[in-house]
């Protein structure tokens, strides 16, 4: 049977892949406190075929993919493939790319068409959505007025005489000013 002959050679990823489009598997994945894992193949692409037979149906991958990830398959024809290709820089497929769903930031690309299962394992294992994300919390909520009026400092307020506050911080080596009203 020919179906057959191909599953076992180019088996599909149905068994762990969302399906629906790339805004939604980020939402899907923030909603369940996942990463997200975009894999990029072309068709009839011996290095694709490949990560199909021997990555994406190991048990352990599997099981990390289904804990930790939402897992999706893009096909290089395919628009969003292509628009996924540019925003992050991939010439060449396959490529898996692993990206952040709050900030849309790449966490983790291959450099190499030729994925190394194990090496791959090792990525999958120890990165997680609570670590990657609580940098990005810990800003955000050092960012928040509540914050910034706790840590007042009267050299960083400045009040003009239009009722406006500016409010100059420094992250780092960037300087920012929160303008607010007196009110």
């Amino acid at each position: 049977n020919q179906s057959n002959i191909n599953n076992n050679f180019n088996p599909n990823t149905d068994h762990i892949r969302y399906k629906g489009n790339f805004k939604g598997a980020k939402k899907f994945s923030i909603k369940k406190s996942k990463l997200l894992i975009v894999n990029l193949q072309a068709e009839n692409n011996i290095n694709s075929m490949n990560l199909n037979r021997n990555i994406w149906s190991d048990e352990l991958v599997i099981s990390l993919i289904q804990n930790k990830y939402t897992f999706m398959q893009l096909y290089a024809n395919n628009k969003s493939c292509k628009q996924l290709a540019i925003d992050y820089n991939i010439a060449k497929f396959p490529s898996i790319i692993i990206v952040n769903p709050l900030t849309g930031i790449l966490i983790w690309k291959n450099n190499e068409t030729k994925i190394l299962k194990e090496h791959f394992i090792s990525v999958i294992s120890e990165l997680d959505y609570e670590t990657v994300n609580k940098d990005l919390y810990e800003t955000m909520e050092n960012l928040s007025i509540k914050k910034l009026i706790e840590n007042y400092n009267p050299d960083n307020f400045i009040i003009k005489e239009d009722d406006k506050i500016i409010l100059k911080i420094q992250i780092g080596k960037e300087k920012i000013d929160f303008v607010s009203s007196i009110n």
